[in-house]
C-alpha cells in the first residue's frame, strides 16, 4: 500500500500496470479502494469520477470484478443514470452523500421554523403548513396512520427527495427503453464532444449509431 497525506491512499498489491494507474489517482488526490467483493472509485468535486470510466477494463486483467460502486459530486437522476451506464457493466450502484443530507437540513430547518413561525419567504411560497409544504407529506401520512407526528421533518425531506429522484430516474430509463437496471449499458450515452468520446470512449453525437443508420438508408 502507498500513502501520501497530501494525495490520498491506494492500494495496488495484486494490479498490473500499478504504477500508471496509481500516478493517475495520484495526482488528483483520488483513492482506489479494493477487496475481493467490493471496488470504489471515488471522484472528486473538481475532477469528476466519469473520467475514471475505463479504469475497471485495467484493473479486470488481474482481478475478478463482482461489485462497483463510483462516487463523487452525484446529485440527480440524470447523472446517476450516466454513471451507470458508463460503467456497465461493472458498476452496480452510486454512492450519494451531499445530495441526500441537503433535503434533509432544509426539512429539518423548515420543522423550526414553522414553530417558531417564521418562514422565510422562500418556503412560504410553497405553503404555510407541513402538508403544503412537502408534497409527500400525505403520503406518508397514509402510510403510517396515527404516526406521522412521529417522523422527523428531516426525514420527509429525504423521502420526498427520494421519491423525486426515484420518478426522474424511471422517466429517464422509460425514455432509453430500459425497464430494468441490467439492462442499462454504455449504448444508452453519446459524448456531446470529441474531447469527451477521447477520455471516455462513448462515440461522439455525430458519428454514434451512424453505421446502423446508414445500414437502414441502404436496405
Amino acid at each position: 500500500m502507498n500513502t501520501d497525506s497530501n494525495r490520498g491512499t491506494y492500494l495496488f498489491d495484486h494490479i498490473s500496470a500499478s504504477d500508471q494507474i496509481g500516478r493517475f489517482l495520484a495526482a488528483y488526490g483520488l483513492a482506489l479502494s479494493i477487496s475481493k467483493r467490493f471496488i470504489l472509485f471515488p471522484g472528486h468535486y473538481d475532477l469528476p469520477a466519469v473520467g475514471l470510466g475505463k479504469l475497471p477494463d485495467t484493473v479486470a486483467v488481474a482481478w475478478i470484478i463482482q461489485d462497483i460502486a463510483i462516487a463523487g459530486g452525484f446529485a440527480d437522476e440524470a447523472n446517476v443514470f450516466k454513471g451507470l451506464a458508463m460503467g456497465s457493466p461493472y458498476v452496480r450502484a452510486v454512492c450519494m452523500g451531499r445530495a441526500l443530507m441537503i433535503p434533509g437540513m432544509v426539512g429539518k430547518n423548515i420543522g423550526k421554523w414553522l414553530e417558531a413561525g417564521e418562514l422565510p419567504k422562500t418556503v412560504s411560497k410553497y405553503g404555510r403548513t407541513k402538508e403544503e409544504i412537502f408534497v409527500c407529506y400525505e403520503q406518508l401520512k397514509e402510510k403510517y396512520p396515527g404516526r406521522i407526528d412521529e417522523i422527523p421533518l428531516g426525514a420527509v425531506g429525504i423521502y420526498t427527495y427520494t421519491q423525486k429522484f426515484r420518478t426522474g430516474l424511471q422517466q429517464i430509463m422509460a425514455g432509453t427503453r430500459n425497464f430494468n437496471l441490467k439492462t442499462v449499458t454504455r449504448n444508452d450515452l453519446m459524448a456531446l464532444t470529441e474531447e469527451a468520446e477521447a477520455v471516455s470512449g462513448i462515440p461522439y453525437v455525430m458519428r454514434a449509431y451512424r453505421d446502423a443508420a446508414e445500414a437502414v438508408l441502404d436496405s
